[in-house]
């Protein structure tokens, strides 16, 4: 009873202390005399009870670490030599589809149990999340570990939409000043040195009260040794960020699927019906890699009654058991082609309802540019035999990467006219 007063006191001097800013210490001698319950290791030394984060930068493996850990406790095998609590698992992975799951399961293991389970939806944080994971637990008992991947896809926002809480995430994450007027410069963190990977710094002209252009951070405090100036008028940039963006939108509104189409030859070689054969000849693989586990199980068996002899079975084992390690491979890499090309579909259809608000834009603002571009790069100037100058400018957008255009200006143009006069109409229909 004792003991249980002073931990007691202990706590409520914690609490205390965030009222009076005072230390509230615990001797040593009460402290190893204090019960304290030990903690549970999910993985020996690694992972124990509580709330753990897993971070680290975009692409690096997150997903994959946080399913490969999900299925390997919940088989109850050792994680990196570390012995493991075995019991059910629960993976929300909330950025994934399902046959992108059992896709990279294929990839990591042979036997999924039904102890590891998925989801790919769920409420947000105090708006339901709990209690599904509640209602979860209750059903099993034994889970061991939760796993939600990622903390994004489950907190509130509040008042704003996903794509606004990104881009302002995306804005606070990029360096930015103001100008004497109290504005921020839209394309702040957005410009960058094709050569040397800088940020271009922009010039402002305080007497008249604007921006004139950029050049390459590098040369500006280092020399032409480092790099070149790789400079570019502001109105210039702006201009061609902005046709160009108009030029995305709309083609993606009047022509969506030759501008998927587009976007997809742009990222990949094959084509939809290369992906759509992938499919079929991975049907046709698992189909005959099951047909020999089967033909090599059954050998095996009869070889053990002496149905067959020795000799017969050496004779035939080592072949299939070739054709089976040939299939395999061939498998691993059908399945890597057709996840790529998933990817690149679910990127394009993520892109197209953010690229269809701009058809009729006349002006960029911070806004804008953060929904939509990762980078601009610009390339230093090119001087031709005739004295000409050229200068190369690619637009990274978000989601679809750097688009070249092929197009016709003519084309563009007939286009561009006919939707600006749809609009128009539709303006005056609701004046």
């Amino acid at each position: 009873m004792a003991a249980w007063s002073l931990s007691l006191s202990f706590y409520k001097g914690m609490i205390l202390m965030s009222k009076t800013k005072r230390l509230q210490t615990i001797d040593g001698e009460s402290l190893m005399s204090l019960p304290l319950t030990p903690l549970n290791f999910v993985v020996d030394t690694l992972l124990s009870q509580g709330l753990h984060i897993l971070a680290g930068s975009p692409k690096v493996g997150k997903s994959w670490l946080a399913l490969w850990l999900s299925v390997m406790v919940a088989k109850g095998e050792p994680v990196w030599g570390m012995s493991v609590k075995q019991g059910t698992t629960l993976y929300l992975c909330l950025e994934d589809s399902v046959l992108r799951i059992q896709n990279r399961l294929f990839e990591i293991t042979e036997d999924a149990p039904s102890s590891v389970h998925f989801c790919t939806e769920c409420a947000l944080i105090g708006q339901g999340l709990e209690e599904q994971v509640e209602t979860f637990l209750t059903a099993h008992p034994d889970t061991v570990l939760v796993i939600i991947d990622t903390l994004q896809m489950v907190r509130p926002i509040h008042d704003a939409t996903q794509e606004l809480w990104d881009t302002v995430h995306q804005m606070m994450k990029a360096r930015r000043r103001e100008n004497g007027k109290g504005e921020v410069q839209p394309f702040a963190g957005l410009v960058k040195c094709a050569d040397c990977g800088s940020s271009l710094n922009v010039s402002y002209d305080k007497k008249h009260g604007r921006y004139t252009g950029f050049s390459c951070w590098v040369y500006k405090n280092y020399g032409k040794e480092r790099c070149t100036s790789h400079a570019i008028g502001w109105k210039t940039l702006n201009q061609l960020v902005l046709e160009d963006i108009r030029r995305n939108a709309i083609i993606a509104r009047t022509n969506t699927g030759e501008y998927m189409d587009m976007l997809i030859a742009a990222k990949t070689e094959k084509k939809k019906a290369e992906t759509d054969r992938c499919r079929r000849e991975l049907k046709k693989v698992d189909k005959r890699i099951a047909e020999l586990s089967k033909i090599l199980t059954k050998l095996y068996e009869d070889a053990a009654l002496e149905k067959i002899s020795e000799e017969r079975y050496q004779a035939m084992a080592p072949g299939y058991e070739r054709e089976q390690v040939v299939l395999k491979e061939k498998r691993e890499e059908l399945m890597a082609e057709i996840a790529h090309s998933e990817e690149i579909y679910e990127n394009i259809e993520a892109f197209l309802p953010v690229i269809w608000k701009y058809t009729n834009i006349t002006e960029l603002t911070p806004h804008i540019l953060n929904e939509l571009i990762e980078k601009i790069v610009v390339h230093e100037k090119v001087v031709a035999e005739d004295g000409s100058k050229s200068q190369q400018v690619d637009i990274h957008y978000k989601f679809i990467g750097c688009v070249n255009w092929k197009r016709e200006p003519a084309s563009y143009e007939t286009i561009e006219a006919a939707v600006l006069q749809e609009h128009q109409t539709l303006s005056e229909q609701s004046a």
